[in-house]
């Protein structure tokens, strides 16, 4: 047998582009679509007018959990990065995103609760 059919198949495609091939680069990927479908029911529900003016308990536990499943799948989508050295763009492009709402919301919030 030649070395070449001992080889195994390897993709033309860039690393960039493909699928991630990691189960935390897909736990990632699918945290940051489960947070954006929280995000849009939290915003569907408040119609775009903000917190209603009597603050029912549902809007903090949608207010928390929309924050915590994006810093969650902006956490794994971190680690898959540095350490599972993933380097699909499903994983890179939504764990910068996400991360970035997520420090902008924690800043809003000190800023809210500071001033």
């Amino acid at each position: 047998m030649t070395h070449q059919a001992l080889e195994p198949h390897r993709s033309r495609i860039p690393r960039f582009f493909r699928t991630p091939s990691t189960r935390l680069g897909w736990a990632a990927t699918s945290g940051t679509v489960g947070a954006i479908v929280v995000v849009i029911l939290v915003n569907l529900m408040a119609a775009g007018s903000g917190p209603p003016e009597d603050d029912p308990w549902w809007w903090q536990v949608f207010g928390i959990s929309a924050l915590g499943c994006m810093l969650a799948c902006g956490v794994a989508g971190l680690i898959a990065v540095v350490r599972d050295r993933e380097r699909s763009w499903m994983v890179i492009v939504p764990t910068a995103l996400v991360l970035l709402v997520a420090v902008n919301e924690l800043i809003q919030g000190l800023v809210h609760f500071l001033g």
